[in-house]
């Protein structure tokens, strides 16, 4: 999974595809997930280039327990996993994950609407 993220490019994403700027109005919910999938895009060539092996050993396992969590029979979500590949998984965690910590008291339902 971790050879996944080496080779990544804008075709990976279904909202960035390298645009300085985000052309979808703020109010959109598409803006959310282009700003998230930039900041993965950046985030993970960054890592590549320090050859920082760690941050994607980190990133696979969190994403892992994540897919795991989802799967269950009991969660309203658990469709949402099998849905997307491992690489798409680790697109969506991470935005969640940013906009966690960037937004902590939003509700981050819409990023089932992946």
């Amino acid at each position: 999974m971790a050879e996944d993220f080496i080779n990544i490019s804008c075709d990976d994403f279904k909202y960035f595809h390298g645009e300085e700027k985000n052309p979808y109005p703020d109010e959109d919910i598409r803006s959310k997930f282009w700003h998230g999938e930039m900041m993965f895009h950046y985030v993970i060539k960054k890592q590549h280039e320090d050859l920082n092996y760690d941050f994607f050993k980190g990133l696979i396992n969190d994403v892992k327990e994540w897919r795991k969590e989802l799967s269950s029979p009991n969660n309203p979500h658990h469709d949402f996993a099998e849905r997307y590949n491992d690489k798409q998984i680790t697109i969506v965690f991470y935005i969640a994950m940013l906009f966690g910590k960037w937004c902590p008291y939003d509700d981050l339902g819409w990023i089932f609407e992946y």
